[in-house]
């Protein structure tokens, strides 16, 4: 049995019993897909519920090992009992420490609705700013800060604590800092760090079972893309790139419409499709304001090959034949 998969396992018991709402639901959900995808899964689960359960029944083992005897008994009839309670405390003390680090001492999260931003202050100092139809769970353990970007696009301007590194996953990036100013998004198939102040180290996130992939490292005004196939090539960041969204503006450079679609949807009040493959990989360039997403979509016809049709489910976007 891999230890990596007890490991694994139990990571997830945690999450599952002290986890708080979505995050619970989700890592619940995450438990039983796993444990179906192979039957050495199920046995390590198997092993991890074993130990848990032998954890949450040693306090009660302890407090019967420590009782005092009752008076009129021999006490060398109990004195069997001290190496078998130094075991046992042992044993308990290195459960305790692997525990100690696996369960969050602070646990939020934080959504936005459509056409609606936000700004949070969490408990270090640091400050969270979200885009319109964003998600993001955060939780601090004793040794690392973690931030989870279900989707869209969120601001970190991150307090420094030594010995505790920030990290925010998003799709299949990490970004992983000490203290900075940074952006990820993630929406759709595609994630994407911005860097604003400071120094960030950027990894492609791997399956559960293997480590992250080493990225490359990005300061002051730079930023990545990553999807599927990878992370992209570093480009430069542009103070009107930076975080747009806050300044209620949407900056495409040569950007895929597909990808132009994905930013504009949080602040439309209409579902946005694209009919085709084709439409999605027209490319745009322009600042636009998104305050007005129907003027953008009306705009689109005369900067790009598309048509654009109005529909009761929704606005599509189609691509031209032959051009």
């Amino acid at each position: 049995m891999h230890r990596s998969h007890v490991e694994y396992a139990l990571t997830l018991l945690a999450r599952t019993s002290g986890g708080m709402g979505e995050r619970a639901r989700l890592a619940e959900q995450e438990l039983t897909g796993w444990r179906q995808a192979a039957p050495e899964h199920e046995s390590a689960f198997q092993e991890a519920w074993r130990r848990w359960q032998a954890l949450e029944s040693m306090a009660g083992d302890l407090r019967h090992l420590i009782a005092e005897p009752r008076a009129g008994k021999c006490r060398w009839r109990n004195s069997w009992r001290l190496p078998v309670f130094g075991a046992a405390f042992a044993s308990l003390l290195l459960a305790c420490a692997g525990w100690y680090y696996l369960v969050p001492v602070y646990a939020q999260d934080f959504a936005t609705a459509l056409a609606q931003t936000g700004r949070y202050e969490l408990a270090d100092g640091s400050t969270l700013e979200m885009n319109a139809a964003s998600s993001v769970q955060v939780r601090y353990y004793r040794n690392r800060r973690e931030v989870d970007l279900l989707a869209g696009e969120a601001r970190f301007h991150v307090q420094s604590q030594a010995g505790k590194p920030f990290s925010v996953a998003g799709g299949n990036v990490r970004a992983t800092v000490l203290g900075t100013v940074f952006t990820v998004g993630h929406r759709g198939a595609a994630a994407q760090v911005q860097v604003e102040e400071g120094i960030v180290r950027v990894d492609e996130r791997r399956a559960w079972w293997q480590p992250d992939q080493a990225g490359p490292v990005l300061h002051a005004g730079q930023q990545v893309r990553g999807d599927a196939s990878g992370l992209a090539p570093v480009q430069a960041l542009s103070e009107t790139q930076a975080a747009a969204w806050r300044r209620g503006l949407a900056v495409f450079d040569d950007t895929t419409l597909a990808d132009a679609v994905a930013q504009l949807q949080p602040w439309s009040a209409v579902p946005l499709q694209l009919a085709d493959d084709q439409a999605g990989e027209q490319r745009i360039t322009g600042t636009f304001h998104l305050n007005d997403v129907a003027g953008i979509i009306a705009l689109l016809p005369r900067i790009a090959a598309v048509a654009v049709e109005h529909r009761q489910s929704g606005v599509t976007i189609r691509s031209l034949p032959g051009r």
